[in-house]
């Protein structure tokens, strides 16, 4: 008798867990993270501004692209977006030609109890250009590990800026965020991986290398040696 009243408590309990997940996932924003907040899994983003408007954030620029992903922070939204506008008349053409500004924004974004807030804001530019101008975010970026298994995820992307009509070497740059603290490492690379116009210095890192987190650095090294001498 016992036995039969411990199997029926037993069964009823699993039911109420089972409706219980069913309840949770019922609750989730469609094409958000989910999961294991130890296992950061990050998912792109369809739908970008509305994923701004239910909450209640902006960018810079028009979005080019964003994931979502669930950490010990909370529900993360990471934003790459970019602004285009008229730069001021080059003086040294006659009669003066006009130039273009590019604007690159990146936003990191965390919902907690309802609340969201900016975790960081990266900005950068290349103002005034006359030439042929680039200001592209690497494809496939940006990109979210959990390298150091703290539960908290680190963002990795890369972008180019360059003003020029030669065949010379970009500006390039690969940042990692992790719970509001930058990480980067400024270099070159070419035009297209096919360029043999020479060798470029390594990267320079800010802080130092030694005050990476180890996993950060090695990722960062790996990713950075790739997407510059590889293409």
């Amino acid at each position: 008798m016992r036995h039969a009243v411990g199997w029926r408590l037993g069964t009823v309990a699993l039911a109420l867990a089972a409706l219980s997940g069913l309840l949770v996932l019922g609750m989730q924003q469609p094409g958000e993270a989910t999961g294991d907040p130890a296992k950061v899994v990050a998912r792109p983003v369809g739908d970008i501004p509305a994923a701004l408007a239910r909450r209640g954030v902006k960018v810079g620029g028009r979005p080019v692209r964003a994931v979502v992903f669930n950490d010990a922070n909370g529900r993360n939204l990471v934003v790459l977006s970019r602004r285009d506008q008229p730069g001021r008349p080059d003086p040294t053409t006659i009669p003066p030609h006009s130039t273009s500004t590019a604007l690159l924004y990146a936003d990191h974004f965390v919902t907690s109890h309802g609340v969201t807030r900016r975790l960081r804001a990266v900005r950068d530019s290349d103002r005034d250009c006359g030439a042929d101008q680039t200001a592209d975010f690497r494809p496939a970026t940006p990109r979210v590990a959990d390298t150091d298994g703290d539960g908290i995820g680190e963002v990795l992307f890369a972008y180019t800026l360059s003003c020029s009509n030669d065949v010379i070497p970009l500006t390039f740059k690969l940042l990692v965020l992790e719970d509001g603290r930058k990480y980067i490492v400024r270099g070159q690379t070419w035009p297209d991986r096919f360029s043999t116009a020479g060798h470029l210095a390594p990267g320079r890192p800010e802080p130092a290398w030694s005050k990476w987190p180890a996993p950060f650095a090695a990722r960062a090294k790996f990713a950075y040696r790739r997407w510059t001498i590889l293409g």
